[in-house]
């Protein structure tokens, strides 16, 4: 990867680690990185948790799956490898909206395909949901770099944390709803956090204050 990709270009080292951290503190008072982080937030919390549970479900009765078998599923990551590129052809020619768009319908249809008592659809469904996660990352790691402005490496290292957090809350919070209600229950309260990340997708893409006087001014 080191070999393959492009040198950075207009890359300025920060001068010291309080320039660092002032940086970062400086994009949580800008609306649009902060509902990218978000995002990120609730795509890993959405992933995570779907195939966390999803394990727990078929290897119960009518499945009885076995370790192994639960392991086999897992093979739909390499949708990504198919996934990411075509969603980046996506993102660039339909833009940021039309894209997440996309990935939710995806990840919503995969979602209520596992709610049917067949495997081949269920195992579709799970397929389906990390497609939609694959391009739903895809679009909100591009979005960091757009609307971060300066200091974008320390925005996209802030959006990986609030990646990473929602992955590791996306194992145990829907737990809660698999004891006391299943897979249904589950299915259910993990159709709401794609919903939330679409609506800050949507925040992230709204034009910044200054374009928007920009655009006042021009019309005018």
């Amino acid at each position: 990867m080191a070999k393959w990709l492009p040198r950075a270009s207009n890359f300025v080292p920060s001068t010291s680690v309080m320039a660092t951290l002032r940086s970062g503190a400086a994009h949580f008072r800008n609306t649009r990185v902060v509902a990218v982080f978000a995002m990120g937030f609730c795509m890993l919390f959405t992933l995570v948790g779907v195939l966390t549970y999803a394990n727990f479900y078929l290897a119960n009765p009518p499945f009885r799956l076995n370790a192994a078998q639960l392991g086999s599923i897992f093979t739909i990551y390499l949708l990504g490898l198919v996934v990411t590129p075509l969603a980046g052809r996506h993102l660039d020619h339909y833009g940021i909206r039309r894209t997440i768009l996309l990935a939710y319908a995806l990840a919503i249809c995969g979602l209520l395909l596992t709610l049917q008592p067949s495997l081949p659809m269920i195992i579709t469904g799970l397929a389906l949901l990390s497609s939609g996660m694959f391009v739903f990352q895809s679009s909100a790691s591009t979005q960091v770099g757009i609307v971060a402005g300066s200091s974008r490496s320390s925005a996209a290292g802030l959006y990986v944390t609030f990646y990473y957090i929602g992955g590791s809350l996306g194992a145990t919070l829907p737990g809660w709803f698999w004891i006391h209600g299943g897979w249904k229950a589950t299915v259910a309260f993990l159709v709401v956090t794609p919903t939330i990340g679409v609506i800050f997708g949507f925040l992230s893409s709204r034009p910044a204050p200054t374009d928007r006087s920009r655009a006042a001014r021009a019309a005018e």
